[in-house]
């Protein structure tokens, strides 16, 4: 694994990966140029948050839900701490 691309993602760049941006090609371009994905535990939350409300119907919102959980099965997930 060693010199392989990492790339740590946060949740504004998760949400733009699902829904339409003016910055999605880029957040598209750099997740598919990486070798691993990885984002802090919290992330996934907030990233389900935010789909939900942005979901206009209860199709999309679980079509979005879908495609967020199946992405976050490969990422590599930095923990959260007691604090």
């Amino acid at each position: 694994m060693s010199g392989s691309p990492v790339l740590a993602l946060d949740t504004s760049a998760l949400v733009r990966r699902y829904v339409p941006d003016p910055e999605r090609t880029l957040v598209l371009d750099a997740m598919a140029q990486a070798d691993v994905w990885s984002a802090s535990a919290m992330a996934r939350t907030e990233v389900l948050l935010a789909l939900h409300r942005m979901a206009i119907a209860p199709f999309q919102h679980e079509e979005l839900w879908r495609s967020a959980r199946a992405d976050w099965d490969t990422f590599w997930v930095v923990p959260l701490d007691n604090r």
